[in-house]
């Protein structure tokens, strides 16, 4: 084998562990550690009584929508939780703090602004129902 298929070789197998690592995390919702928190003030917007999603997002993201429906539907029922969308180029501030790398990001705080859980990509629905009733303590 010459350099140049051994350079090809290289890149495909590059790119397999990657995308396989990618389906592996993406959307996963992980329990984070205590530390971070967020105040109505920083956020500027009203935040729920038991908990909010903050969802991160950028104007021309397909996954950022389907997640914006996903958490619509999941708060539309239930007064005491909120769901804030924040496009990331008006929010570098909040990006910042919460170390947002990818839209979407999504993360849900507690009744207190604690950060608990956090997803990268369209969260996975199941995963995120069973976050939110552990956050509520249901």
């Amino acid at each position: 084998m010459d350099s140049g298929q051994w350079v090809l070789v290289s890149v495909l197998a590059a790119g397999t562990v990657f995308g396989l690592n990618r389906l592996r995390v993406d959307g996963k919702v992980n329990l984070l550690r205590p530390g971070s928190f967020v105040t109505e003030a920083e956020l500027g917007h009203p935040m729920g009584s038991a908990a909010t999603f903050i969802q991160f997002s950028s104007p021309y993201c397909q996954p950022c929508k389907a997640t914006h429906t996903l958490l619509e539907s999941l708060t539309a029922e239930n007064p005491e939780i909120s769901h804030v969308d924040l496009q990331v180029a008006d929010h570098l501030d909040m990006v910042n703090k919460l170390a947002v790398m990818r839209t979407p990001t999504t993360v849900l705080l507690d009744g207190k602004g604690h950060v608990i859980y956090r997803t990268e990509g369209l969260p996975r629905t199941g995963e995120l129902t069973e976050a939110l009733a552990k956050v509520l303590g249901a």
